[in-house]
């Protein structure tokens, strides 16, 4: 009985995310954002190498950049 009630609130949580697109998809974004930023974070500490030092750093550039022409898009769609 215990095992259904986390069913339960991810069905919630599904039909949650359904009513409130823009909210959710921009909070899964930014949690993503925040994920890619602390495993960065982890490489450097435990200093797997550089090669995957550039490459997580490219990553989140990338990411940085796609988020900025997401705005920009965001904006120029207000406008018109």
């Amino acid at each position: 009985m215990e095992s259904y009630y986390p069913h339960c609130s991810i069905g919630v949580v599904l039909i949650a995310t359904f009513q409130k697109e823009k909210f959710v998809l921009y909070f899964w974004y930014n949690l993503g954002l925040l994920l890619g930023e602390g495993l960065l974070v982890a490489v450097l500490a435990f200093g797997f190498g550089l090669p995957v030092i550039v490459m997580m750093a490219g990553l989140v550039m990338i990411c940085n950049k796609v988020r900025a022409r997401i705005v920009r898009r965001g904006v120029r769609i207000n406008n018109e």
